[in-house]
């Protein structure tokens, strides 16, 4: 019977060691050594940098007012006052005061702040009545007017501008005597100008889409001078039971103030 050689014995047992441990360790390897491969891979992070005393960061840009805040179209609904002091107006007011109903359309060719033009129409359409020799009397007045209107926008919800308003201005006279076999009146148009300056203030927060406004213009307005020549109202053949009235001449013009409410969108 042979005897087993003890060093040949542990010669295998090593070995199987060996492969046993051989993974094990080369898995030790790659976890420790793993860090360090990527830390030399990236630069080192720099140093943060001070800012310089005294140094103040810029405030962001503001934003920008949304576009709904410019609306293109406005319309007006107000009060025009006129003082005549003519005294061809005198037979028809006693106040010299000529109050209108005034509309005003108006559109801008732009929209946001600074300079912004603006065109539109207008009209004024009042009367007035008084007593001149016994009679009752009525003036009829209204205009019909181009408006340019070049306005100054500091911000949105507020503007001033210079309005022209060229136009026509048609009048109609009109006296009522009782011992006339008919009405004495007379009509007429005329060219008209008128130049004011005025602005607005929106009511609403500029967040809507329609916005209210108080708007308001004072100015002077002009019309040339007509001579008031007032026939009958009678049919041709019986134009001659009654002859014509001459009540001078009347030029509607002097310093008038307006005021009111608008929709803007």
């Amino acid at each position: 019977m042979t005897t087993p050689d003890p060093g040949r014995t542990r010669a295998p047992r090593s070995l199987a060691r060996l492969a046993c441990l051989g993974p094990l360790a080369a898995a030790s390897a790659i976890v420790m050594l793993a860090p360090r491969a990527q830390a030399q891979a990236y630069p080192p992070a720099p140093a943060s940098v001070r800012a310089p005393r005294g140094f103040v960061a810029p405030q962001p840009a503001a934003p920008a007012a949304p576009e709904h805040a410019f609306e293109r179209w406005q319309v007006a609904l107000g009060i025009r006052t006129s003082v005549v002091r003519d005294a061809g107006f005198d037979p028809f007011s006693t106040g010299d005061v000529l109050a209108q109903f005034s509309a005003t359309v108006m559109h801008t060719l732009r929209a946001g702040e600074g300079f912004v033009p603006a065109v539109g129409l207008s009209a004024d359409i009042g009367s007035t009545s008084a007593a001149a020799r016994g009679a009752d009397t009525q003036l009829n007045a209204w205009r019909l007017a181009l408006v340019l209107e070049p306005r100054f926008v500091p911000a949105p919800g507020f503007y001033v501008g210079a309005r022209i308003a060229p136009g026509l201005l048609h009048t109609s006279a009109t006296l009522n005597d009782s011992s006339a076999p008919a009405s004495l009146s007379t009509a007429y148009w005329t060219p008209s100008i008128d130049a004011s300056l005025g602005g607005g203030v929106r009511l609403n927060p500029s967040t809507g889409a329609i916005g209210l406004w108080l708007v308001a213009d004072a100015g002077y307005g002009w019309a040339p001078r007509r001579n008031l020549t007032l026939v009958p109202e009678l049919p041709a053949h019986d134009a001659s039971k009654a002859g014509a009235t001459e009540l001078g001449s009347l030029s509607p013009r002097g310093m008038f103030g307006r005021v009111g409410l608008a929709v803007s969108y």
